[in-house]
Order: structure tokens, then sequence, then C-alpha cells
């Protein structure tokens, strides 16, 4: 096989029809990868596979949630000590100066990372880019919450037994899709 870029071709999805239906399609995605990980993790040390593709199985599915775990103890922790360094005199606080380290390390490397993105934003696409990265920046701790969250309800549902029936997700309608592709909905959905 051989894979080029064809430019004329385009696709499309249709965005869910308010923030309800968004949670609820994220939840359904969530809660099939966490259940395809639950039944499928065993089976990886199994495999006929190399050691190294194996490892890279665990980490695409086992590993996400310690890593959720870690982004949202980082987000928190450095939240609450960051609100409550402006609300109360930094002396008072009689922080241990390891924790005062290891907050002041975190929060360089999440500059370090930002500084990174935009300087390869600036040297390798264009300006009009740096706006949406930053943007991303700022939302990205709120993200993690949010997917905290989700993944969280959906693996009390897993446990629960509640996972529901398959629905499809409610779209915007046909003329808010025909204006974004500037032809009619794909295969008739939403019109």
């Amino acid at each position: 096989f051989k894979f080029e870029f064809l430019p004329e071709s385009c696709s499309g999805e249709l965005l869910p029809a308010g923030p309800r239906a968004f949670w609820r399609q994220r939840l359904r995605w969530c809660m099939g990868w966490d259940q395809v990980t639950l039944r499928h993790a065993t089976a990886f040390w199994r495999a006929d596979i190399r050691l190294r593709i194996r490892m890279g199985l665990w980490y695409i599915f086992f590993c996400r949630w310690i890593s959720q775990l870690c982004a949202v103890i980082v987000v928190l922790f450095n939240a609450r000590a960051a609100l409550q360094w402006q609300l109360v005199e930094t002396d008072d606080l009689k922080v241990p100066s390891c924790i005062r380290h290891l907050q002041f390390a975190s929060f360089c490397g999440y500059m370090v990372f930002i500084i990174y993105s935009a300087s390869y934003a600036l040297f390798h696409r264009h300006l009009a880019v740096l706006p949406g990265l930053l943007l991303y920046f700022m939302i990205m701790p709120f993200y993690v919450v949010f997917n905290s969250c989700m993944l969280t309800v959906s693996l009390f549902r897993i446990a629960t037994g509640n996972t529901g029936g398959w629905v499809v997700t409610s779209r915007a309608t046909g003329v808010a899709a025909s204006a974004l592709f500037g032809e009619e909905p794909l295969l008739g959905i939403g019109a």
C-alpha cells in the first residue's frame, strides 16, 4: 500500500446538539474504552506478541487511569496552592519547603511545555495557531477535571452494571451542518 494526501477529500462530523448530548456521547465512548480494558487487559500478557508491543498495549489501556489520576492530583494540588498563596501571606502558611519545591517544579514543567509548544508553533507553523494553543493550555486544567469526572462515572456505572443501552447521540440540525460543510449532511443524518 502507498498512502498519499488527497486535498479533495472531506470528512465531517456533526456536533452533538448540546452539552448534555456531548456528555452522553463522551461517557458512552469512555465506558466502551473501560469495558474493553477491563475485559481484555489480562489477555495482553498471554498474547503471542513482542514485549514492547505488550507494554504499549498496557500503557494505552491501563496506564491512562494512572496518568489521569496523576493529572488531576497535580491540577488540584497546584490550584489549591496558587489560590492559597494569593489569599494568605506565604510566611503564614508554614508549608514545608519540599512541598514548595515540588509545586514550583510542577509549575516550571508546565511552563516549559507551554513555551516549547509555542516556539514549535512559531517556527514550524503559522502565527494563527498561537491563540488556539494558548486557549488550549488555559482550558487544560478544566478538561482534566471534566475527564476525571467522566472516568469516575464510567467506572462506577460499569462496576454497578448500569451501563444502559446504546443510544444515538442527538446532533445539530441539518441546517447547521450544511452551513459548516456547504452541502447536505452526510448520509442524510440530521436532515
